[in-house]
């Protein structure tokens, strides 16, 4: 049997805390609980978790002392930071003690999942959910199209691009096998999962959304193609 991904959450907030914790565990996760930075840090040096997902505001130790501490002993495990203070002193502070990716309260599910199966996919842990792949940064088309899977960023010639979650999901998937043809039904299965509605925007509406920020001629793609009867890629 293979091993579940271990995750420590910390946070003071209990409605929170078992919310995160009822998300990780229905995305098979093994959770483990912390209601303040000092009982954070006596579970990681007993569980050794796989990833931390990690307050600010908390009694006893903040989260970024609770983060410092940790980085003196450990430098490998992932954390991610949710917090309500969203202003970029607060993430400069975070990214300084050693925080892999940094989500600002109220966040989406998809989301949570999504940006702690990137830390944990950089940072290498062992998992059945998530597959540890050797670089964070996929970097296509001679490095014009480049996409940040730590910090789900993604780059057109140097400059950032702002995408959906689920904008970002798509050319992600297709990122995993460049020239690859996906069709709709397999993105839909790939990104939505069981939770998909065809009654939803498809897949077409989001490609072209897509395109519409990556592309320098939209009708004229570049990057992610269209094979006429099959589906989508990226590249040719």
């Amino acid at each position: 049997m293979e091993k579940r991904a271990r995750v420590l959450v910390a946070d003071d907030d209990r409605s929170l805390r078992q919310a995160v914790a009822a998300i990780l565990e229905r995305a098979s996760y093994e959770v483990i609980c912390a209601e303040d930075g000092e009982a954070a840090l006596r579970l990681f040096d007993d569980e050794r978790p796989d990833a931390i997902i990690l307050d600010i505001m908390m009694p006893r130790l903040d989260g970024f002392q609770v983060c410092e501490r940790i980085r003196q002993r450990d430098g490998a495990t992932p954390i991610l930071v949710l917090s309500a203070k969203g202003d970029f002193v607060d993430k400069r502070l975070g990214f300084s003690f050693g925080v892999n990716d940094y989500l600002t309260k109220p966040f989406s599910e998809a989301e949570l999942l999504m940006r702690l199966k990137n830390i944990l996919s950089a940072g290498g842990a062992v998992s059945r959910v998530v597959s540890p792949k050797p670089k964070s940064v996929r970097s296509l088309f001679d490095g014009d199209l480049q996409i940040d899977l730590q910090r789900c960023e993604v780059k057109v010639e140097g400059s950032a691009v702002a995408l959906t979650i689920k904008e970002y999901q798509i050319l992600t998937l297709l990122s995993e096998q460049p020239g690859k043809v996906y069709s709709r039904d397999e993105i839909s299965r790939q990104v939505w999962g069981p939770e998909y509605d065809p009654q939803t925007v498809g897949v077409p509406v989001h490609i072209r959304h897509i395109r519409e920020k990556i592309e320098r001629d939209p009708s004229n793609p570049r990057f992610l193609q269209t094979a006429w009867r099959f589906g989508y890629r990226l590249g040719d």
